[in-house]
């Protein structure tokens, strides 16, 4: 896996979560700072550093300092992956960084193995520099033999970005452990407001996404301050590069009035209590993700859900069945869709069971480790027949992949 930072986020909690519940043998390289390294772990895995700089992306204006920084260490680190990619079946990379994914797809088409690509971000045009852009279309259409993406609305943006041809792509949605879910059912909404200082009989909305201008948070003050009752709570974790962000927020929290009806309670690890606590699950993304699982958390917490009706979101909820789906960037949608809930209590409640319903049918990660392990077998399968490069060969439908080693992760993280 390629990493090129320490903070990790929602795209990358698919990679986790894959390494946590594989049923198949596995290796890790890492592009990554040590601190990194502990997080994908495992007894008797191979998990390694191969480099904790160097790979930078090929931003504009930078371009030749990123090539420089590669340079010197490529060789090396391509010949390495190369032989990792040797003693498996399939090499599994993860992630947008160019130079990474160029080093991985090379190692895998040296190697003879296919290369399958783990999308599990969104990414446009304006993420991403026309170099970067350049690098990423030749990798994709040239080293790449499949494609796995976290949803429709990722697989959208990466046939948009790269120009992948989508019969190669397959969408396999990410799940989320239910256990912690149901051992937090015996925490009652008081107990789990004391726990946190929360007020025992306001009206709580709950917003667990990091602070960031993309996360909205700025549109649930404003839909606030519209409601003379409503409470929220903010997990208050921000998203680094965000800091201003999260300033802003207080301040005008202050300007507003909110002060005594918003609720910072700083990060926590045990999401699935906290949720006891709140009324309903608020998402108020401004921008398309490829999977949110916190919107899936609020399912399995049995809660109503609003969230935008960007990316991915369309996908996990079914509109006025198992969530509300409002305008992105609309406070006022937002506060009818917050108001109707609390007027109509047994209707959120009916919403609330039909998304952990929902929520327990399609997003679990046997389903998602099961799915993915089939996709990369028939490509392993493939991969012993044909060389991996060029791409574009179909993969068979064998599933008879030897078990010395079905994937070696490459992946890259923000």
């Amino acid at each position: 896996m390629l990493h090129q930072a320490d903070e990790t986020g929602e795209a990358e909690r698919g990679m986790f979560d894959l390494c946590t519940h594989a049923n198949f043998d596995w290796s890790a390289a890492l592009f990554a700072k040590a601190s990194c390294k502990a997080r994908f772990e495992s007894p008797g895995k191979s998990v390694e550093i191969v480099a904790s700089h160097g790979f930078d992306t090929l931003r504009d204006g930078a371009v030749f300092r990123g090539v420089l920084n590669f340079a010197p260490k490529a060789r090396g680190v391509v010949q390495h992956l190369t032989k990792a990619a040797q003693a498996a079946d399939v090499v599994l990379m993860s992630g947008h960084s160019a130079l990474a994914m160029a080093a991985g797809g090379l190692a895998g088409a040296l190697a003879g193995r296919p290369v399958v690509w783990y999308v599990q971000d969104i990414i446009d045009e304006k993420q991403v520099s026309k170099w970067e852009l350049q690098v990423l279309r030749v990798v994709s259409k040239w080293m790449v033999s499949g494609v796995i993406c976290h949803s429709h609305a990722a697989k959208k943006s990466f046939v948009s970005l790269v120009g992948a041809r989508s019969s190669h792509i397959e969408v396999i949605h990410p799940g989320v452990t239910t256990a912690a879910f149901d051992s937090a059912m015996s925490c009652s909404k008081a107990h789990a407001r004391s726990m946190f200082g929360l007020p025992e009989e306001a009206y709580l909305i709950g917003c667990f996404d990091r602070l960031s201008p993309r996360k909205g948070q700025h549109v649930v003050l404003e839909a606030l301050a519209r409601d003379a009752d409503t409470h929220v709570l903010m997990t208050g974790e921000t998203v680094p590069g965000a800091e201003q962000y999260a300033a802003e927020l207080k301040l005008k929290i202050r300007e507003l009035g909110l002060t005594h009806r918003v609720h910072f309670v700083g990060r926590q690890a045990d999401v699935p209590v906290l949720m006891r606590a709140v009324d309903v699950v608020v998402n108020a993304s401004t921008q398309p993700e490829a999977f949110d699982w916190n919107v899936v958390s609020g399912m399995l917490a049995s809660l109503p859900v609003i969230a935008s009706r960007v990316g991915a979101n369309p996908e996990i909820i079914q509109h006025m069945k198992s969530g509300i789906l409002v305008k992105p960037e609309d406070p006022e949608s937002l506060l009818r869709s917050m108001q109707m809930l609390r007027n109509n209590p047994e209707f959120a409640e009916r919403l609330g069971k039909d998304a952990a319903l929902r929520g327990r049918a399609r997003f679990l990660p046997e389903s998602c480790v099961q799915s993915v392990t089939a996709f990369l077998r028939r490509y392993a399968v493939a991969g012993r027949t044909h060389r991996a490069w060029p791409v574009g060969r179909s993969a068979t439908s064998a599933t008879d992949a030897t078990e010395r080693g079905l994937a070696v992760n490459i992946n890259t993280m923000k």
